[in-house]
Protein backbone atom coordinates (compact mmCIF):
# COMPACT_ATOMS: atom_id res chain seq x y z
CA UNK A 1 0.00 0.00 0.00
CA UNK A 2 1.42 3.48 -1.05
CA UNK A 3 2.15 6.39 1.96
CA UNK A 4 -0.62 8.71 0.19
CA UNK A 5 -3.24 5.69 -0.06
CA UNK A 6 -2.61 4.63 3.84
CA UNK A 7 -2.87 8.24 5.06
CA UNK A 8 -6.20 8.69 3.09
CA UNK A 9 -7.74 5.26 4.49
CA UNK A 10 -6.55 5.87 7.82
CA UNK A 11 -8.22 9.51 7.65
CA UNK A 12 -11.17 7.67 6.20
CA UNK A 13 -11.18 5.20 9.44
CA UNK A 14 -10.83 8.65 11.67
CA UNK A 15 -13.84 9.89 9.93
CA UNK A 16 -16.17 7.02 10.15
CA UNK A 17 -15.54 6.30 13.81
CA UNK A 18 -15.50 9.89 14.93
CA UNK A 19 -19.09 10.25 13.09
CA UNK A 20 -20.80 7.06 13.87
CA UNK A 21 -19.80 7.05 17.63
CA UNK A 22 -21.00 10.95 17.82
CA UNK A 23 -24.80 10.14 15.96
CA UNK A 24 -24.83 6.86 17.83
CA UNK A 25 -24.18 8.76 21.04
CA UNK A 26 -26.42 11.55 20.21
CA UNK A 27 -28.94 9.46 19.56
CA UNK A 28 -28.42 7.52 22.92
CA UNK A 29 -28.79 11.26 24.58
CA UNK A 30 -32.63 11.64 22.67
CA UNK A 31 -33.63 8.07 24.36
CA UNK A 32 -32.18 9.34 27.85
CA UNK A 33 -29.34 7.00 27.96
CA UNK A 34 -25.55 8.03 28.21
CA UNK A 35 -23.71 8.81 24.88
CA UNK A 36 -20.94 6.07 25.82
CA UNK A 37 -23.67 3.38 25.47
CA UNK A 38 -24.64 4.46 21.66
CA UNK A 39 -20.81 5.04 21.04
CA UNK A 40 -19.77 1.58 21.99
CA UNK A 41 -22.96 0.38 20.14
CA UNK A 42 -21.32 2.12 16.98
CA UNK A 43 -17.84 0.35 17.69
CA UNK A 44 -19.87 -3.06 17.54
CA UNK A 45 -21.83 -2.12 14.45
CA UNK A 46 -18.25 -1.27 12.62
CA UNK A 47 -16.32 -3.57 14.18
CA UNK A 48 -16.02 -7.34 12.49
CA UNK A 49 -18.88 -9.01 14.32
CA UNK A 50 -21.24 -6.83 13.09
CA UNK A 51 -19.95 -5.02 9.43
CA UNK A 52 -17.46 -7.52 8.86
CA UNK A 53 -20.03 -10.26 8.67
CA UNK A 54 -22.68 -8.07 6.49
CA UNK A 55 -20.22 -6.16 4.26
CA UNK A 56 -16.81 -7.43 4.67
CA UNK A 57 -15.54 -6.20 1.77
CA UNK A 58 -16.39 -2.73 2.89
CA UNK A 59 -15.25 -3.27 6.51
CA UNK A 60 -11.85 -4.89 5.08
CA UNK A 61 -11.40 -1.67 2.88
CA UNK A 62 -12.11 0.27 5.67
CA UNK A 63 -9.90 -1.79 8.07
CA UNK A 64 -7.03 -3.54 6.42
CA UNK A 65 -4.99 -6.03 7.57
CA UNK A 66 -2.06 -4.28 7.45
CA UNK A 67 0.71 -4.05 10.20
CA UNK A 68 1.08 -0.04 9.75
CA UNK A 69 -2.64 0.25 9.54
CA UNK A 70 -3.62 -1.12 12.54
CA UNK A 71 -0.42 0.56 14.41
CA UNK A 72 -2.04 4.00 13.31
CA UNK A 73 -5.75 3.35 14.59
CA UNK A 74 -4.31 1.82 17.52
CA UNK A 75 -2.32 4.99 18.75
CA UNK A 76 -5.30 7.36 18.48
CA UNK A 77 -7.01 4.36 20.23
CA UNK A 78 -4.49 4.86 22.87
CA UNK A 79 -4.23 8.53 23.21
CA UNK A 80 -8.31 9.00 23.25
CA UNK A 81 -7.97 6.73 26.36
CA UNK A 82 -5.29 8.68 28.11
CA UNK A 83 -7.54 12.21 27.38
CA UNK A 84 -10.80 9.81 28.37
CA UNK A 85 -8.41 9.44 32.27
CA UNK A 86 -7.46 12.41 32.13
CA UNK A 87 -10.88 14.39 31.67
CA UNK A 88 -12.36 11.99 34.17
CA UNK A 89 -10.08 12.49 37.03
CA UNK A 90 -10.30 16.50 36.12
CA UNK A 91 -13.98 16.35 36.59
CA UNK A 92 -13.98 14.02 39.33
CA UNK A 93 -15.71 16.03 42.69
CA UNK A 94 -13.72 14.34 45.53
CA UNK A 95 -16.40 16.14 48.13
CA UNK A 96 -19.07 13.40 46.88
CA UNK A 97 -16.19 10.68 48.15
CA UNK A 98 -15.34 12.18 51.06
CA UNK A 99 -19.39 12.34 52.65
CA UNK A 100 -19.39 8.83 52.31
CA UNK A 101 -15.75 7.68 52.93
CA UNK A 102 -17.06 5.42 56.19
CA UNK A 103 -20.09 4.15 54.85
CA UNK A 104 -18.04 3.10 51.60
CA UNK A 105 -15.28 1.62 53.28
CA UNK A 106 -17.29 -0.28 56.00
CA UNK A 107 -19.24 -1.86 52.69
CA UNK A 108 -16.04 -2.84 50.91
CA UNK A 109 -13.53 -3.82 53.64
CA UNK A 110 -16.70 -6.53 55.10
CA UNK A 111 -17.64 -7.49 51.40
CA UNK A 112 -14.53 -8.71 51.42
CA UNK A 113 -13.12 -10.04 55.03
CA UNK A 114 -16.27 -11.48 55.55
CA UNK A 115 -15.80 -14.07 52.44
CA UNK A 116 -12.60 -14.26 53.36
CA UNK A 117 -13.26 -15.34 57.05
CA UNK A 118 -15.92 -18.03 55.77
CA UNK A 119 -14.04 -19.44 53.23
CA UNK A 120 -10.95 -20.10 56.00
CA UNK A 121 -13.32 -21.57 58.30
CA UNK A 122 -14.39 -24.17 55.35
CA UNK A 123 -10.63 -24.57 55.13
CA UNK A 124 -9.91 -25.47 58.87
CA UNK A 125 -13.95 -27.22 59.42
CA UNK A 126 -13.77 -29.68 56.02
CA UNK A 127 -12.60 -33.26 56.73
CA UNK A 128 -9.03 -34.59 55.74
CA UNK A 129 -10.13 -36.91 53.38
CA UNK A 130 -11.75 -33.72 51.35
CA UNK A 131 -8.49 -32.19 51.34
CA UNK A 132 -6.21 -32.33 48.28
CA UNK A 133 -3.03 -33.10 50.98
CA UNK A 134 -4.40 -33.12 54.90
CA UNK A 135 -0.94 -32.24 55.68
CA UNK A 136 -0.74 -29.18 54.05
CA UNK A 137 -4.26 -27.76 55.45
CA UNK A 138 -3.21 -24.11 56.36
CA UNK A 139 -2.48 -24.22 51.95
CA UNK A 140 -5.88 -25.14 51.32
CA UNK A 141 -7.55 -23.09 53.92
CA UNK A 142 -5.76 -19.58 52.68
CA UNK A 143 -6.80 -20.71 49.34
CA UNK A 144 -10.37 -20.75 49.98
CA UNK A 145 -10.21 -17.73 51.65
CA UNK A 146 -8.58 -16.26 49.38
CA UNK A 147 -11.08 -17.42 46.06
CA UNK A 148 -13.80 -16.37 48.21
CA UNK A 149 -12.71 -13.17 48.97
CA UNK A 150 -11.77 -12.19 45.14
CA UNK A 151 -14.94 -13.67 43.95
CA UNK A 152 -17.07 -11.79 46.07
CA UNK A 153 -16.50 -8.34 44.54
CA UNK A 154 -19.48 -7.91 42.31
CA UNK A 155 -20.73 -5.10 40.68
CA UNK A 156 -24.15 -5.62 41.31
CA UNK A 157 -26.50 -3.72 43.63
CA UNK A 158 -25.80 -4.12 47.06
CA UNK A 159 -26.94 -6.90 49.35
CA UNK A 160 -29.43 -5.97 52.47
CA UNK A 161 -26.25 -7.11 55.08
CA UNK A 162 -23.99 -4.40 52.74
CA UNK A 163 -26.87 -1.86 53.40
CA UNK A 164 -27.48 -2.80 57.15
CA UNK A 165 -23.53 -2.30 57.86
CA UNK A 166 -23.69 1.18 55.47
CA UNK A 167 -26.73 2.33 57.69
CA UNK A 168 -24.40 0.97 60.77
CA UNK A 169 -20.80 3.31 59.87
CA UNK A 170 -23.12 6.56 58.85
CA UNK A 171 -24.85 7.40 61.66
Amino acid sequence: MAHGASVAVFIAQLVVLLSCGRLAGELMQRVGQPAVTGQIIAGVLLGPSVLGVLAPQLWHGLFPAVAQQQAMLDAVAQLGILLLLLITGMETDLSVFRDARRPAVAVSVSGIIVPFLCGCLLGALLPGAMLPQPQRRLITTLFLGTALAVSSVKTSPPSPTACWVSRCFSR
